[in-house]
C-alpha cells in the first residue's frame, strides 16, 4: 500500500467521490426507463390493485363499490414455470459435476486430472448445499420471471465468532489433603474463537440494488457496473480490517469516528420503493438517530459497490469514497456476479419478464371478471323507475325476501331491464386465460389442472412434447449464463482463498468416505455440467424412466461390455425420485471387484473346458424347462425300430 499525506487522500477521495457520482447518475438515468415495467410487473405478481378516486370516496360513504378484484392467473404460470426451473438444476444431489478440460496428457496425468474433478465437484456441491441453492434459485428464478433481469452475488466469505460448547473435563474435588480426581468427567462450558464461515457465499441481489452498464448486452461486456447493500458498523469495520490485511488498495477513512460523520441519512433499500408503492411501509429506522451507542452501533451504513474485472471501489451514504483498489477475486478477474433474464432481447442487457409478456391480458382478465361480477349485481339488486309524483316508499325497493312494494297505479313502478352477459363474458375470459398460457407454454396439463376441452391421450402428449421442447430451450440459456458461470465463479473463489487441508465429504450417504485435501488438490481447468440430465420434471419424467428400463434390458440381454451398469443403475433409481441412491446399491468398489471375480472364474472354466457357473445355471435352466414339455405320443403302427406293420 502506498504511503499517503492525510492532505493527498483527502483530495484524492473528494476526486474520486465526483467520479462515482457521475458514473452512478449515468447508470441510474439508464436503468429508470425499466423500474416503472419492474414496478408494474411486482403489482401484477403479487395481486396489488389500486383503488379509484371515485371508489374510495363511495367506500367512505358507505356507498357499494364497483369490483376491483385480481385473478391469479400470472401467479398461476409463474409458479409453474419457477417449479419446473428449480427442479431442473436442483432437484436431485449431487447438482453439478466438473469435467477436465481437454490438454495433452499422458493416461496417468489424465487419471489424476479425473480425480482432481470429482474433488472440485465433491466441494462444490457441498457448499452449494451451505448456501441452501434451492432456496436461493428459486428467489432468483422469482425475480428473473418478474423484473427485467434477476441477479446472483458470488463472493467469498471469511467470519470468525466466539462460540460456547460444553467440553469433557475430569471430575476434581477440593479435599483436606488437596485436590482429589474422582474419576469422573464433567462438562464445562467453553467459549472459543472459531472460524464459523470460510467458503463461498451466494447471496440474492435485488432488481433495485444493481445498476449495470447502459452500452452493455450481458456481464461480461460490461465495463463496470454498481451494486447496493447495507451494513452495520461492526460489519463496515470489518471489511476495513479485511481491505488493510490486503494491503492492496487505499483506504480513505483513517479514523472510526469519520463515519458517524456521514452517518444519519436514511437511504431506502431497493425492496423499500416497490413495497411502499403497494401501501407497505418500513418505517423510519429508529437505530438511526439513537443516542445509546450500543444501539446506534446498529444503524446502517448503504454502500456502492463499484466493481470492474480489476477494480473495485466503495462509497458510503453516496457522501465518501472509502476504498478504492483491485477486485480481490484474482482467480477468475471477472464480475463475481449472475445476471439473467427470462425472454433475450438482441444486443439489450435487459430483456422481458414472463410477467410483462402477459401483463396486458391480465388487466384484460381482470377487467372482464369484474364487469361479469358488476352485471351479476345490478341483476341482483335492481334499478327501478319510478313515476314522478308516485306515493312509493324507497325503501320498498330494496331487494329482500318476500318483499312487497306497494303502488296506487301498475305504471308508478316499472323495473329497468339489466341484459345477462355471464355467459359470453365466461368464453371470453376463456379464451385470455388460453393465450396467457400458450405464450408461455403452460397448458394446464403441465400446471396439474384439467382441461376445459377433452382431449386423447395422443394429443396430450403431443402438447405436452412441444411445451416441453419450448422450455429445454430457456434450460440451454439458463445453463450458459447462470449455473455454469456460478461453478465457474465458485471452482475459482475456492483455488483462490482455500489455503489449508479440509475434509471433503465424497459419498453422498457414507459418512465414512471424507477425504482430506490441500489446495493443490483443487487446481486445475474443468468444463462445469449438471450432474443430472436437464429434463422437465412435469413433462419427461416418464419418458425418461421408461426409456431408461428399455436401455438396460437390451445392454443386459446383449451382454455389453463396456457400459458403466453402476452409474446406468443409478440413474434409473433417481428416475423414481430417489435422491440417496447408495442405499439400494453397493459401493463401487465392491462391485468393480465382483465384476473381476467373476470374470476370473470364466476364464478359468474356458481353460479347463468347463462350463462356468454362469453357464451351469443356464444349462440347469434350460434342461429343467425341456424336462416339463409334454412327450409326443407316437403312432401305434410305429415300433422303435421304424418299420411300420
Amino acid at each position: 500500500m502506498l504511503i499517503k499525506t492525510d492532505t493527498t487522500l483527502q483530495q484524492e477521495a473528494k476526486e474520486l467521490f465526483t467520479e462515482q457520482m457521475t458514473i452512478f447518475q449515468y447508470y441510474d438515468s439508464y436503468r429508470k426507463q425499466y423500474d416503472e415495467i419492474a414496478l408494474d410487473c411486482y403489482k401484477k405478481l403479487v395481486g396489488y390493485k389500486e383503488e379509484s378516486e371515485a371508489d374510495r370516496l363511495a367506500r367512505e360513504r358507505g356507498e357499494v363499490t364497483r369490483a376491483n378484484l385480481h385473478i391469479p392467473r400470472t401467479y398461476q404460470i409463474i409458479d409453474t414455470i419457477r417449479s419446473r426451473i428449480v427442479l431442473t438444476f436442483f432437484g436431485h444431489y449431487p447438482y453439478v459435476e466438473f469435467v477436465p478440460q481437454p490438454t495433452h496428457l499422458d493416461r496417468f496425468s489424465l487419471q489424476l486430472a479425473e480425480d482432481k474433478a470429482r474433488v472440485a465437484s465433491a466441494l462444490v456441491n457441498e457448499q452449494l448445499k451451505k448456501n441452501n441453492i434451492a432456496t436461493r434459485f428459486y428467489d432468483f428464478v422469482t425475480s428473473l420471471l418478474t423484473f427485467p433481469a434477476g441477479y446472483l452475488g458470488v463472493g467469498w466469505r471469511y467470519e470468525q465468532a466466539y462460540v460456547k460448547k460444553k467440553v469433557p473435563a475430569p471430575e476434581i474435588v477440593q479435599t483436606a489433603f488437596g485436590p482429589y480426581y474422582t474419576g469422573k468427567t464433567v462438562y464445562q462450558v467453553v467459549e472459543n474463537l472459531e472460524t464459523i464461515w470460510d467458503d463461498n457465499e451466494i447471496v440474492n441481489i435485488d432488481y433495485f440494488d444493481f445498476w449495470p452498464d447502459p452500452k452493455a448486452t450481458d456481464l461480461d461486456d460490461c465495463r463496470g457496473v454498481f451494486q447496493r447493500e447495507f451494513v452495520t458498523f461492526d460489519e463496515l469495520m470489518q471489511m476495513l480490517e479485511f481491505y488493510r490485511y490486503l494491503n492492496e488498495g487505499n483506504i480513505y477513512i483513517q479514523d472510526p469516528e469519520e463515519l458517524w460523520e456521514i452517518q444519519g441519512t436514511s437511504l431506502e433499500r431497493g425492496r423499500d420503493w416497490r413495497l411502499s408503492e403497494t401501501g407497505i411501509s418500513s418505517g423510519v429506522d429508529v437505530f438511526i438517530n439513537a443516542t445509546d451507542m450500543r444501539l446506534k452501533r446498529n444503524a446502517e451504513f448503504e454502500l456502492l459497490h463499484y466493481w470492474e474485472n480489476d477494480r473495485h471501489t466503495i462509497t458510503v451514504n453516496r457522501q465518501k469514497v472509502i476504498y478504492d483498489g483491485p477486485s480481490p477475486y484474482w482467480r477468475h478477474r471477472k464480475l463475481p456476479f449472475i445476471a439473467a433474464t427470462y425472454e433475450r432481447l438482441p444486443n439489450q442487457f435487459f430483456g422481458m419478464s414472463a410477467v410483462q409478456i402477459i401483463s396486458d391480458l391480465q388487466e384484460e382478465e381482470n377487467t372482464i371478471h369484474n364487469q361479469r361480477t358488476d352485471n351479476v349485481n345490478f341483476i341482483l339488486n335492481k334499478m327501478w323507475k319510478v313515476r314522478r309524483g308516485a306515493d312509493i316508499d324507497e325503501s320498498e325497493l330494496v331487494s329482500r325476501p318476500f318483499g312487497v312494494i306497494h303502488v296506487d297505479h301498475p305504471d308508478d313502478v316499472n323495473e329497468i331491464p339489466v341484459a345477462d352477459v355471464a355467459a359470453s363474458s365466461f368464453h371470453q375470459q376463456n379464451i385470455i386465460s388460453t393465450i396467457m398460457e400458450n405464450t408461455l407454454a403452460t397448458p394446464p396439463v403441465i400446471q396439474g389442472a384439467e382441461s376445459g376441452s377433452r382431449k386423447t391421450a395422443t394429443e396430450t402428449l403431443k402438447m405436452t412434447g412441444n411445451a416441453g421442447m419450448r422450455f429445454d430451450v430457456k434450460i440451454v440459456l439458463f445453463r450458459e449464463l447462470g449455473l455454469n458461470r456460478l461453478c465457474m465463479l465458485m471452482d475459482m473463489n475456492n483455488q483462490q482463498f482455500i489455503d489449508d487441508r479440509r475434509l471433503v465429504r465424497l459419498n453422498l450417504v457414507d459418512t465414512v468416505k471424507w477425504r482430506s485435501i490441500d489446495p493443490g488438490d483443487l487446481i486445475g481447468e474443468y468444463d462445469y455440467r449438471p450432474a443430472s440430465p436437464l429434463l422437465d420434471p412435469a413433462v419427461n419424467k416418464e419418458v425418461r424412466r421408461e426409456q431408461l428400463s428399455h436401455m438396460l434390458q437390451v445392454l443386459i440381454q446383449m451382454g455389453v461390455p463396456f457400459v458403466d451398469y453402476h452409474r446406468l443403475l443409478e440413474e434409473w433409481l433417481r428416475s423414481f425420485d430417489i435422491d440417496n441412491t447408495e442405499k439400494f446399491l453397493i459401493p463401487r468398489e465392491q462391485w468393480m471387484q465382483m465384476q473381476m471375480y467373476q470374470q476370473m472364474l470364466a476364464q478359468q472354466a474356458a481353460e479347463q473346458n468347463q462350463p462356468s457357473e454362469v453357464e451351469q445355471s443356464e444349462n440347469a435352466m434350460i434342461g429343467r424347462a425341456q424336462g416339463r414339455r409334454p412327450q409326443q405320443e407316437r403312432p401305434i403302427s410305429e415300433r422303435a425300430s421304424g418299420v411300420v406293420r
